[in-house]
């Protein structure tokens, strides 16, 4: 990105979704989640202590096993993008499914949207 103050349009086409992110997941309590190599070689899921505080955006309590996204990345460019633009627009365009399953069901499949 530029890195002095522009008049215009700065456009996000499925940029969010590529940046890294963290995966928090609900077991008593938000925990972070994390993939580590277990003793027999094979990759596990690790938890972390409680997230305290939690991320007031996180419901207080889900379901068991519930997962969110934390997209400190996404929302750290979505910030830099609107201090870079004095008069303009920053547009940020993302394709969404409520699952994941959706995504690779017949249309991803097929190449569609």
């Amino acid at each position: 990105m530029p890195t002095e103050p522009l008049d215009g349009v700065v456009v996000a086409n499925e940029l969010l979704d590529n940046l890294p992110f963290r995966l928090a997941a609900f077991d008593q309590g938000w925990r972070e989640a994390f993939v580590d190599v277990g003793t027999d070689g094979r990759f596990a899921e690790v938890l972390s202590a409680p997230i305290d505080p939690a991320p007031a955006f996180l419901p207080a309590t889900t379901q068991f096993g519930a997962r969110a996204p934390l997209v400190d990345r996404a929302a750290a460019f979505v910030t830099a993008a609107r201090r870079l633009v004095r008069s303009g627009s920053v547009v940020a365009i993302d394709y969404g499914t409520p699952i994941t399953a959706m995504l690779a069901g017949p249309r991803a499949a097929k190449g569609g949207h």
